[in-house]
C-alpha cells in the first residue's frame, strides 16, 4: 500500500537537548520523505528523524492510501474524489503528504504549512 498522507507526532529524541527554535514543517515534510522514501511505516510506530542536526522522534498517528491513479499523475474521477482509506501501514514516497502535530508536553516550537493540530481527545481525561 502507497500512502497518500501521514500525520505523526514530533518531539524532541532527548530532552536535555531541547531548542526553542522554531522549527519549519514544510521542511521537515521533505526531509521526512528523503529519509523514509520506500519504506513501510505503521500506525503507533516511532521514527527518529534528524533535522538540522536535531534528533527528533516522530510517532506515527495515522495513514492514508493512496490510489495508483494519484501517484502516476492521472485525473481523478468522481469515484476518486472522495479520498483514500485509512491504512494500518504503508509505503511511504515522494508525493506522500507529511502531517507533524506537537507531542503533548512538547516544548518543541513547530512553524510551517505542513502543521496539523493535536487531536483532541475523545474522552476527556478529566471527566467523572
Amino acid at each position: 500500500l502507497y500512502t497518500r498522507s501521514v500525520s505523526v507526532t514530533v518531539d524532541f529524541f532527548s530532552k536535555s537537548n531541547q531548542s526553542r527554535d522554531p522549527f519549519d514543517s514544510s521542511a521537515m515534510a521533505a526531509e521526512f520523505r528523503a529519509a523514509f522514501d520506500k519504506h513501510v511505516v505503521s500506525v503507533g510506530q516511532p521514527v527518529l528523524l534528524v533535522f538540522n542536526k536535531v534528533k527528533l522522534v516522530c510517532t506515527v498517528l495515522s495513514l492514508e492510501e493512496a490510489r495508483l491513479s494519484e501517484l502516476v499523475g492521472e485525473k481523478q474521477g468522481s469515484a476518486d474524489a472522495a479520498g483514500g482509506m485509512e491504512a494500518t501501514r504503508g509505503v511511504v514516497v515522494s508525493q506522500t503528504e507529511v502531517i507533524f502535530s506537537k507531542a503533548e508536553n512538547s516544548a518543541l516550537n513547530l512553524v510551517g504549512s505542513k502543521k496539523g493540530s493535536q487531536r483532541p481527545a475523545l474522552i476527556n481525561p478529566d471527566w467523572d
